[in-house]
């Protein structure tokens, strides 16, 4: 038996270069390098040449002399290879595994011009209108009141100890004298209502389920001199116990004015539009939305009691009305005129019945204003010329219409006919106020230095109730 004794330097660079073999190989391919040079012995000479050319490959080993190859018996233990060859690395041309694919990437867009940029909903470049053919379309009609004088039977309501006059709201009945602000009782009696808070601004809306305030103030920096200050809003809402609480709008209770549009709504609540979208503030219904438009500029816009919205836009030099739409062609086809151009203003919108509105319309011109009632209403749009500024618009449930010019008060029926309407014997200083339930209006007027409170049936059209006959003695 043939011994063969280890050689510990050989074996020291074994284990060094296995330890480092392992790191950059896996066991698996450590295993396969010592199962092919186990082979290789087996078969003889073939085994005795591979040493020679790992170790000219090891540079570590160029220094050591020339070692004679030793053949052991087939039934000898085989000599660990010469570190040289472990380390020479017989597989190092065999092809690596193959890695994990990294994540695609969206491939890089071709070279070439820039795709358009889309103009975002709402930006002046972007007109509806702009590739409609011209149209020549209808112009508002526009009629002058002619008003017959009709007698109104009046009763007697109230004789208050102060001077009261009405405020304008749509309806509901508030007086305000210097005493406090007076209202209607359960029994239908004009009393003063001490508790009622007074706001630090005009109300307007319904009293008192949707009663408002639009406060408005400057703030100014006190640090900064140059500052002009910023005009600021505050929309108060009249609450149960007779208090003026503030609303929030964009979750701020007082915010900066930057063009917002403050209008009442004909549903609940009050409407505020800021650059094309409507937000409804303390209501319960949706706020509503534009229906189809010809053009970015909205100049006014009326809600109804359907929800509907109406809209005054202003498309190069006309204005337009339009009816809510759902398409361009709809919005194209029933758009109609104004006359006289665009330099026109709205105020006070009221809803009437389902679908239709009134609303103040001025014509400012050169030579002075000129007042109009705009309406909505079976047959379209209209406008009536009124001989002066219109104090308040008070819609009744039938459809019709009260307001005051001059000190007349004029009555308008649902089939477009108006009314002047003769007050009560030496009534001056007339103030109105419609009834919350739409049944009466209610005047406040100086009699003989007086205040009397008057009220007269909603519908003036109808005749005056017939006097009762006297009862017969018998």
């Amino acid at each position: 038996m043939v011994h063969v004794r280890p050689d510990p330097v050989r074996w020291g660079r074994l284990g060094s270069v296995t330890l480092m073999m392992m790191t950059r190989r896996s066991w698996g391919l450590l295993c396969l390098v010592l199962a092919c040079d186990s082979g290789g012995e087996a078969a003889g000479a073939n085994s005795k040449a591979a040493p020679a050319e790992v170790a000219q490959a090891d540079p570590q080993r160029d220094d050591a002399p020339a070692q004679k190859p030793k053949t052991a018996p087939a039934s000898a233990e085989v000599e660990p290879e010469a570190p040289n060859a472990v380390k020479a690395d017989p597989l190092k041309d065999l092809p690596e595994p193959p890695a994990a694919e990294p994540a695609s990437e969206p491939e890089p867009e071709p070279a070439g011009d820039p795709p358009a940029a889309v103009e975002p909903p709402g930006d002046p470049a972007q007109d509806p209108a702009a590739d409609l053919p011209p149209r020549e379309r209808a112009i508002i009609p526009v009629t002058a009141v002619a008003a017959t004088s009709v007698e109104a039977p009046w009763r007697e309501v109230a004789r208050p100890s102060e001077a009261v006059a009405f405020e304008v709201l749509i309806r509901g009945v508030l007086g305000k004298s210097t005493g406090g602000y007076w209202d209607v009782s359960e029994q239908g009696q004009l009393v003063l209502r001490p508790e009622i808070q007074a706001p630090n601004a005009k109300i307007i809306g319904t009293w008192p389920n949707n009663a408002w305030s639009i406060e408005t103030r400057v703030k100014i920096d006190p640090r900064d001199r140059a500052d002009d200050g910023v005009t600021q809003v505050r929309l108060m809402r009249l609450r149960g116990n007779r208090r003026w609480v503030p609303q929030e709008y964009n979750y701020e209770q007082r915010w900066e004015d930057d063009g917002q549009r403050i209008v009442m709504a004909a549903k609940g609540g009050i409407l505020v539009e800021h650059r094309g979208t409507i937000e409804r503030v303390a209501g319960n219904a949706e706020a509503p939305e534009f229906g189809q438009t010809l053009g970015p500029n909205i100049v006014a816009f009326f809600e109804t009691r359907k929800g509907r919205v109406y809209t005054v836009e202003r498309v190069d030099d006309e204005l337009l009305a339009l009816r809510e739409c759902e398409d361009l062609e709809c919005a194209d086809l029933s758009a109609v005129k104004f006359p006289s151009g665009a330099r026109w203003a709205f105020t006070s919108p009221v809803p009437r019945q389902n679908n239709s509105i009134s609303a103040v319309a001025t014509l400012h011109e050169d030579g002075g204003d000129k007042a109009h009632v705009l309406h909505y209403e079976a047959g379209g749009w209209k406008l009536d010329a009124l001989p002066g500024a219109p104090m308040g618009l008070w819609p009744t449930k039938d459809g019709g219409l009260w307001t005051m010019v001059a000190g007349s008060l004029l009555h308008r029926d649902p089939d477009g006919a108006w009314r002047s309407v003769e007050l009560p014997d030496g009534a001056s200083s007339v103030t109105a106020a419609m009834r919350g339930d739409f049944s009466e209006l209610w005047i406040a007027a100086t009699v003989g230095g007086s205040t009397v409170v008057y009220a007269t049936h909603a519908r003036a059209q109808l005749p005056p109730p017939e006097p009762e006959p006297a009862a017969v003695a018998g």
